[in-house]
């Protein structure tokens, strides 16, 4: 006999759906990014660090769009894992991105405004 869990796992026929399910979520985890990106870019053109070693490793090596990449490659990957997840648990993974990059935006506009 052989039972097939719908459930869990990734399925791209329900990958849309799951999209939509959860697209307020996802919006601002995509803005808050992005404003992570700029507020970035901004505190490097007036002289601030970066003090994630492993984005001062991608500046150092890639440029500001190794940056640009890893974020939204971790967008990527987080999108799969909430996919993979029960739909009990699948809003865990944006809202810890969101939280995340809210804390690192707003302190990037404080060191700036800070700044300037």
């Amino acid at each position: 006999m052989h039972i097939e869990r719908q459930d869990i796992g990734f399925n791209i026929a329900n990958f849309y759906d799951f999209s939509r399910k959860y697209y307020y979520i996802w919006t601002g985890v995509f803005l808050v990014a992005v404003v992570d990106l700029i507020t970035t870019y901004i505190g490097l053109q007036i002289g601030l660090v970066e003090t994630n070693p492993f984005g001062v490793f991608l500046l150092e090596n890639i440029g500001y769009i190794g940056l640009v990449l890893f974020k939204f490659s971790i967008i990527g990957i987080y999108l799969i894992i909430s996919n993979w997840l029960p739909n009990y648990w699948s809003y865990m993974p944006p809202i810890i991105l969101f939280i995340v990059w809210l804390f690192v935006s707003v302190n990037n506009v404080v060191h700036l405004f800070y700044i300037l």
